[in-house]
């Protein structure tokens, strides 16, 4: 498969950026290895330290780790360990490299995390929890769905993660205009996601919404935009989703050939 390059001629890559090497880091990597050799990226990964801690001894854990862990076969954009915050971290590794995608661990603040990151560099960031053999569902809005949420989850939809499956939630008094509404939403995917499940749930708080139609159908993957400033954001989601969850900028724009697997 061709390699995606930017105008500069640089290789894209998949990010992971760890703060431990524990299992959530494992179930990250895997993830992250996972994508990158599903289309021939790259892949980088990170470890933030504390400021003070002894380098020499974490960068050689790191390459132990790595080394046990990752295919020999795949191919690999480098390995470094960082002081700092991990944001900081994720942030001056991104400049040496193009992430395509950011892999982080699922822990308690990943949610917070992963939306600060998706602001900062503008890249989807993945928090990973371990697989699941369910659909792919993305968060979508019944009059303006999203392109890039609307293609990762065409993307991410397979023969192992399912179907997609596209939610949204409303109040209970906009339920007179919902058919027209979602006539137009399946108009506009059909050439996207023509074998897509439209599920539209009467629940006030979209987080309680998405999470309901994910569970039912105990789903591997959430799909959704960032949501900057907005009453629910996606932290919340992240929290209580027990299930990777991947975060899309707004408007951000694709690479031009070749989209990860969630596979791992």
């Amino acid at each position: 498969m061709a390699m995606v390059r930017t105008c500069d001629g640089s290789e894209r890559a998949v990010l992971v950026v760890l703060h431990a090497l524990d299992d959530d880091a494992k179930v990250a990597l895997d993830r992250g290895w996972g994508a990158a050799a599903s289309v021939g990226w790259r892949l980088r990964v990170v470890l933030s330290v504390p400021v003070g801690c002894r380098l020499a001894e974490r960068e050689a854990a790191l390459e132990a780790w790595c080394s046990m862990s990752l295919p020999a076969a795949l191919r690999e954009d480098g390995r470094e360990v960082r002081e700092g915050e991990l944001s900081a971290a994720a942030a001056e590794s991104a400049s040496r490299c193009v992430p395509a995608l950011m892999v982080v661990p699922a822990r308690p603040e990943a949610g917070r995390v992963a939306e600060h990151l998706v602001g900062m560099l503008r890249v989807p960031v993945l928090v990973a929890r371990p697989a699941r053999r369910g659909a792919v569902v993305g968060a979508v809005d019944l009059d303006h769905p999203e392109l890039p949420v609307l293609r990762q989850i065409a993307a991410f939809t397979g023969p192992v993660h399912g179907s997609a499956v596209l939610v949204r939630s409303v109040e209970d008094d906009a339920a007179p205009a919902l058919e027209t509404r979602i006539g137009a939403l399946r108009a506009a995917t059909q050439w996207l996601l023509p074998d897509a499940q439209l599920i539209v749930t009467a629940r006030p708080s979209r987080v309680n919404g998405i999470l309901e139609v994910a569970r039912r159908l105990d789903s591997d993957l959430i799909v959704v935009a960032e949501q900057r400033g907005a009453a629910e954001p996606n932290g919340e989601l992240v929290a209580r989703a027990r299930r990777s969850v991947l975060i899309i900028p707004a408007c951000w724009s694709q690479p031009a050939t070749g989209t990860p697997s969630p596979s791992a």
